[in-house]
């Protein structure tokens, strides 16, 4: 069997013959160390002589003619002298410490010393040099050095191993495994390279090799000391298996694990990496200070990234400069600078933390996150539109309102100023022509004469109270639709009432608005849609035959079969048929031959879900919904936006009613006119000379314009506070809308219940 070549610093070294170099770090040094350094090293303390054969200017120092190495004169060096002395009192290693350095050591330091005693560092900390492989006809150098080596034993190769053995010897090496019978069928024949390539392949390579690394990284799965509780940090495990097997360079191996996160958009696996330095132990029990332990830490990360990537004891040099080892103590605190500003604290919750997930979990859950994204943005811009729509309607009824008390209140100031004028030609004309008429006649036929102006007077005055009185019921009735819409709301979810539940909330909602005199029912289930049946739930009657159909219909049965689903793969499939039916059943409303059974057709057809949560599933499960029957003028409602609607349609013949109380106050003002202009008849026919008649008639005539003007003043003035009383009503139900017929559709997540109560069972 040949080596490869992964292994070869793992082979010893020729031996040096005479005429070679010889090496200080590979062949001085370990004599010296073995035999002198104990004595003649960097301990202070036990350092004898005051001479250090560790350091070069020590043992070439002239110490009054005394002189350990001469270079080049092995004669002269004191070194020298001392080993081969005979006196116990003068040689060296004294007889106390039971060492003795062997001829061919002696000989070794004699030809170092002879060829001038070059020094050097330890072998570690010399520049790697390339070696120059031996021409003795082996093709893979390993086994060019191995021969060597053996000729100068006098041995040789032993004879290849059993192929079965190889297979075996293989496999173990390389994944801890055994071979199964299957491979070592299949490589019965096999050259070895093709075996290695196989081993290298599988899985278990990784594992295998992971072990030893995840020693060196004291990986463990619970934090240490006594309490030792458990920490999550298998992704790290995962990581350096997957590096090992896809072979990852070791520049890239290094980085990723002390520095992967000050990389430049790190990849979660290059984070990952980085829990190397966060393996050190935790202590959490009570009493134990935070700072201490990460302090400690610390030191742990110091020591085990030089223990780990320069195989050198760095632990020495906490305490003091290192005696053995090129790294002083200022250069320990350097490092530990360096790993002392990490964010971690020794907290119990062991922050700071990330999420690690998997890919294909990653994609699926941004997939989710995307489609929940759009559909909350798809259910803003319907809700903006919804209330922009609401908003214009509203304030579209109050110019109409305006506008219509505006020009009533236009006609009957024209209407009174007209009658003022004809009342002051009528009297001038009266005082000319009545002057011969008896006083007592004047007034009688004055009186009689004036009977209908007073009578219309008075009708002007109950007209003006009946205004007041409207007022008042309008503002109850505002005040009642408020709470009642209050109370719609809060039972929205919580009512058990039995029967149909869309059919009784349609019924209040219509009870609720003061229509339901103009609303017409089909009494049916609601289940009928789940047979086709397409009759409508409710029909609303417009003014000029224009109709409003709602239907109540939609499938719940098999949403309320889907709450009580026992399992969430049943409950899932039970939602998505539930989704499939409600979009069959809109497409079914915005069908031809569904609008074709009305004359004329309806303006929109409402799909009525008498429960948020249905809403809040349909936009969940099929997004595409509310597009697909929005476009054949399908709406979709909840119980709170259909009173929305139905609130509006009800302001708009709040305005009619305005308009034609507006019409009757002209029409008292037009019947005022005709009582002057039958007056002025009247005293176009009378005598004259009556002229204190006329005076005492001008006092009671002044008396009654003072109060028609007078009663005009109040009708203005409750005018103006219907306007404004009218309009605090409009602000209760914008009100009652922005809060409660608008609600937040929030979407339900997958592995919880749906927000809201469950719609009682069909």
């Amino acid at each position: 069997m040949r080596l490869r070549p992964a292994f070869l610093a793992l082979l010893g070294l020729p031996l040096v013959q005479a005429a070679e170099p010889v090496s200080f770090s590979r062949q001085i040094r370990p004599i010296l160390s073995e035999n002198c350094i104990a004595c003649h090293g960097p301990d202070e303390k036990a350092r004898k002589a005051k001479l250090r054969l560790d350091d070069e200017a020590s043992a070439k120092a002239d110490r009054k003619g005394d002189i350990a190495i001469v270079p080049g004169k092995p004669e002269l060096s004191s070194l020298i002298q001392r080993i081969e002395s005979k006196d116990p009192e003068e040689v060296m290693p004294p007889p106390k410490q039971h060492k003795t350095i062997s001829p061919e050591q002696l000989a070794l330091l004699k030809a170092w010393i002879a060829q001038g005693a070059p020094w050097g560092k330890h072998w570690s900390y010399e520049p790697v040099t390339a070696v120059p492989v031996p021409a003795n006809g082996e093709a893979n150098p390993i086994d060019a050095f191995l021969l060597e080596r053996l000729r100068q034993e006098k041995l040789s190769f032993s004879a290849r191993a059993d192929q079965t053995l190889l297979i075996r010897r293989t496999a173990l090496d390389l994944t801890g495994l055994p071979p199964t019978p299957a491979e070592l069928t299949r490589f019965a024949r096999a050259p070895q390279g093709e075996i290695v390539d196989h081993y290298l392949a599988q899985p278990a390579f990784g594992e295998h090799w992971a072990r030893g690394w995840l020693d060196l990284a004291r990986y463990a799965d619970s934090a240490g000391y006594p309490s030792d509780p458990g920490r999550s940090i298998w992704p790290y495990r995962d990581w350096v298996i997957r590096a090992l097997n896809a072979n990852q360079p070791y520049d890239r191996f290094t980085i990723e694990q002390l520095a992967g996160d000050l990389l430049p958009n790190p990849t979660q696996d290059q984070l990952i990496a980085t829990a190397f330095h966060r393996n050190t132990m935790t202590q959490n029990e009570g009493g134990t200070s935070d700072e201490e332990f990460r302090v400690a830490a610390v030191i742990d990360r110091v020591n085990t990234t030089y223990a780990v990537w320069m195989g050198t004891t760095m632990a020495c040099a906490q305490c003091h400069t290192h005696k053995y080892d090129p790294i002083t103590q200022t250069e320990y605190f350097r490092s530990y600078a360096i790993l002392n500003q990490s964010a971690d604290s020794d907290k119990a919750d062991e922050r700071p933390t990330m999420e690690v997930i998997a890919p294909e979990q990653k994609a699926v859950r941004d997939g989710l996150q995307r489609k929940l994204t759009e559909a909350e943005a798809r259910h803003a811009r319907q809700l903006g539109d919804l209330k922009a729509s609401y908003e214009q309607a509203t304030e579209q009824l109050r110019a109409d309102q305006q506008k219509s008390l505006a020009e009533a209140e236009a006609r009957y100031a024209k209407a009174l100023a007209e009658t003022e004028t004809r009342m002051r030609e009528a009297f001038a004309n009266a005082a000319q022509s009545q002057l011969t008429s008896n006083r007592e006649q004047f007034i009688g036929m004055a009186e009689q004469k004036f009977a209908p102006f007073k009578s219309q007077l008075d009708e002007l005055t109950r007209t003006n109270n009946e205004l007041k009185g409207s007022l008042k019921t309008s503002n109850e009735q505002s005040e009642k639709v408020a709470a009642e819409a209050r109370k719609l709301a809060a039972a929205m979810t919580s009512t058990n009432q039995q029967g149909s539940w869309g059919e009784l909330q349609l019924a209040r909602v219509a009870e609720l608005t003061g229509m339901k005199e103009h609303v017409d029912f089909e009494t049916q289930s609601s289940t009928a849609g789940e047979q086709g049946n397409l009759r409508p739930d409710m029909v609303i009657s417009l003014p000029g035959g224009r109709k409003i159909v709602v239907d109540a219909k939609a499938p719940t049965k098999t949403y309320i079969e889907a709450s009580h689903a026992t399992t969430e793969a049943e409950r899932s499939r039970l939602l998505a048929e539930f989704a499939a039916k409600l979009a069959d059943h809109a497409r079914k409303l915005g069908a031809k031959e569904y609008w074709n059974q009305y004359k004329p057709s309806p303006e929109f057809v409402i799909l009525f879900l008498p429960n948020e949560a249905l809403f809040s599933t349909a936009l969940q499960l099929d997004p595409m919904l509310i597009e697909n029957a929005w476009g054949e003028k399908v709406i979709i409602a909840t119980p709170v936006t259909l009173l929305s609607v139905l609130r509006t349609i009800a302001h708009s013949w709040d305005r009619v009613e305005v308009e034609q109380r507006a019409e009757k106050v002209i029409e008292i003002a037009e019947k005022l006119q005709d009582g002057v202009r039958l007056a002025s008849e009247h005293f176009a026919d009378a005598g004259s000379g009556l002229n204190k008649a006329v005076k005492e008639y001008n006092a009671t005539l002044e008396t009654l314009r003072s109060r028609v003007f007078n009663n005009a003043e109040k009708l203005l003035t409750e005018g103006e506070k219907l306007k404004a009383e009218r309009q605090v009503a409009d602000g209760v139900t914008i009100d009652i809308t922005a809060h409660e017929s608008l609600p937040e559709v929030k979407r339900p997540r997958r592995n919880k219940e749906l927000p809201g109560e469950e719609p009682p069972a069909a």
